[in-house]
């Protein structure tokens, strides 16, 4: 779809990209010759429309969002939405009010913030209030002093998934103000970040965190990202779950120098159970025997994760070493009360459905079965 304005001005929506559609809008003269590629939909336009003075325009897309932009190319107010948006438009009296159509059959309505922009007040409204109206520019959470601005909005393009403007803003914070962050905000920032390469430093100030945080933050830190790991069983990549559990027991192992008790080790020892699953799945067979140890030096009635420590030495080659956990432990129960010769046959048939298997596999499926 190709508006015109009168002035001559255009814009065009279509989509493009590696791997997914990224949504660019396009402003010509009325020649059709480009004036400017503006980006922020991060999937395809289905439609653009211009206010009736010409000032502004609006962006509809497969992201589930709308976009009000001036005609120099910012965006002023993005507009969420539960479904693809299909259709916007103007109110025809100055374009005070917004209307969208979205493909879940519905329509809504919002206020033109641009109108609000354009006034006195605007300039005296707080950070919190102009994220609280969609209206927030990243120059105005840049130049603000205050951390817990930054912080609301990082969250505000976080969930815009608008990660150029969260590294912006992140690493601004490095910059001037990485003393007043705690380990919470340290973590919360790894999150924003968690699907983008870590902004130079913020793993480092995390390390620092480590050193000096309380017990309490580092087992809140650690149960967090256990938890997402969790969370994470049937919805997250491998890389990402290995992600998670790596920070869980990097806090856990901090947690449990300041001399953390019976409760907190258990869930180290779960974090590493579990990671050495998903290092197995992801083929890192040495690492994913030294976390399963782990797991037994923490909590050795764990006794489960044998079955990880087996994996991890037959994948590797070690065949004998592996045949003899199996030979010991397949008729006895694990810590969950589960006969341990059923976990191992499921193991196997688990990791050839995500296509992993070695040759001496089938050996120890006849051990098992004899």
């Amino acid at each position: 779809m190709v508006p015109f304005h009168g002035a001559g001005r255009a814009a065009g929506g279509t989509g493009t990209g590696e791997g997914r559609l990224e949504g660019f809008v396009i402003r010509t003269n009325f020649y059709g010759n480009p004036i400017q590629t503006l980006q922020g939909h991060t999937s395809q336009i289905t439609a653009v429309a211009f206010s009736p003075n010409g000032k502004d325009f609006l962006t509809a897309s497969l992201d589930h969002t709308a976009r009000l932009w001036d005609i120099n190319g910012n965006t002023i107010q993005t507009f969420q939405h539960k479904a693809p948006v299909y259709a916007v438009a103007f109110h025809p009296e100055e374009g005070k009010q917004i209307l969208t159509g979205t493909g879940d059959y519905d329509f809504h309505i919002f206020n033109n913030m641009l109108h609000e922009l354009e006034s006195d007040y605007y300039a005296l409204m707080s950070i919190e209030e102009k994220v609280a109206l969609g209206t927030i520019q990243v120059s105005e959470c840049l130049e603000s002093e205050r951390l817990q601005d930054r912080l609301l909005c990082i969250d505000y393009y976080s969930k815009l998934d608008s990660p150029r403007q969260v590294r912006l803003i992140v690493n601004e914070i490095l910059k001037t103000k990485p003393d007043l962050i705690s380990l919470a905000q340290t973590c919360d920032l790894l999150w924003k970040n968690e699907d983008q390469a870590l902004p130079k430093g913020l793993e480092t100030l995390l390390q620092r965190r480590i050193k000096t945080a309380s017990l309490q933050e580092l087992k809140q830190a650690a149960d967090n990202y256990l938890a997402m790991g969790l969370r994470g069983r049937y919805r997250s990549s491998v890389e990402e779950n290995i992600r998670n559990y790596q920070w869980a027991v990097q806090f856990y192992e901090a947690a449990i120098e300041r001399g953390a008790q019976k409760e907190t080790k258990e869930n180290a020892s779960a974090a590493y159970y579990n990671l050495s699953w998903y290092l197995i799945l992801n083929e890192k067979f040495e690492q994913a025997e030294a976390a399963a140890r782990r797991t037994l030096e923490i909590t050795p009635e764990m006794t489960g994760v044998y079955t990880n420590i087996a994996l991890s030495l037959l994948f590797k080659g070690a065949l004998e070493e592996a045949k003899a956990i199996y030979l010991e432990w397949k008729d006895r129960k694990d810590h969950r009360g589960l006969v341990l010769k059923i976990v191992f046959l499921k193991d196997f048939d688990d990791l050839e459905r995500a296509g992993i298997t070695h040759p001496d596999v089938e050996e120890i499926r006849r051990l098992l079965k004899e």
